[in-house]
């Protein structure tokens, strides 16, 4: 892109939302951001360009490469078998998280499942990213309640506790029996006869799918403190519930 034409966008972002939010979506202009590089396109109104993103489940590559960048020790690294990935199937994926929560505390396995995800491509981000530009200057109560209010088929509804922490919810508020809204668990239970036992710690990519959308629509850095429910733990009587603290 025209690195002039740039500067002149970020001026413009810096006129209407405010240097903070300038340097929200820019960073270092001179770098450009991939953060940037959406906006640009939003501005454009050339929304439909963009890669969506996928319904994928964790992949064992990306939890390794986690791993390795969060600091886990090569000890504890040469008593994990990372199974070879074939396709997007769960069972590898269960083995990998199986080891996780023995050879790891809780605080690690949140922090690393929380950097997974699917749905993070620049498309899907993009409307998180124009609410928050268009709330910039609403407090963090305010944009919540906007974001409860606003339609979209893409965001779960949200709560601001008085700890300070944030609970998002998938599956409404409907008393309902409640179903567990990733694809991979709903094939898993096509293909297994008996009952279906699944890690808490898997839902942490769930989690990392709203944490990187919320990130965006209110302007704040969010960290994993608790998968508090999910239906696939509770035989459908709870929805999942992402507890999430605000550090920044």
């Amino acid at each position: 892109m025209n690195k002039k034409w740039l500067l002149q966008l970020a001026g413009d972002i810096e006129a209407k939302y405010g240097k903070a939010q300038r340097d929200y979506i820019f960073g270092d202009i001179h770098n450009m951001t991939p953060r940037c590089h959406i906006v640009c396109y939003i501005i454009k109104g050339k929304t439909r360009g963009l890669k969506q993103g996928g319904c994928t489940m964790p992949k064992v590559k990306e939890i390794k490469k986690t791993m390795i960048e969060q600091g886990i020790s090569t000890e504890i690294m040469a008593q994990i078998e990372f199974p070879k990935q074939r396709g997007n199937h769960p069972e590898e994926v269960l083995s990998l998280i199986n080891q996780m929560d023995k050879l790891l505390t809780r605080e690690q396995c949140l922090a690393i499942m929380e950097e997974q995800g699917c749905y993070k491509g620049e498309g899907y981000s993009a409307p998180f990213i124009t609410f928050g530009l268009e709330h910039t200057g609403s407090t963090l109560i305010e944009k919540i309640k906007l974001f409860n209010e606003w339609e979209s088929g893409r965001k779960a509804p949200c709560h601001l506790n008085p700890d300070g922490t944030l609970s998002i919810y998938w599956n409404g508020w409907d008393n309902e029996k409640k179903q567990c809204v990733c694809n991979v668990i709903k094939r898993l239970y096509k293909t297994r006869s008996g009952p279906v036992d699944v890690s808490a710690t898997f839902c942490g990519c769930c989690a990392g799918h709203v944490r990187s959308s919320y990130q965006l629509a209110l302007g704040v850095k969010l960290r994993l403190k608790e998968i508090v429910s999910s239906p696939i733990s509770s035989g459908g009587q709870k929805r999942c519930e992402f507890l999430f603290e605000i550090v920044g």
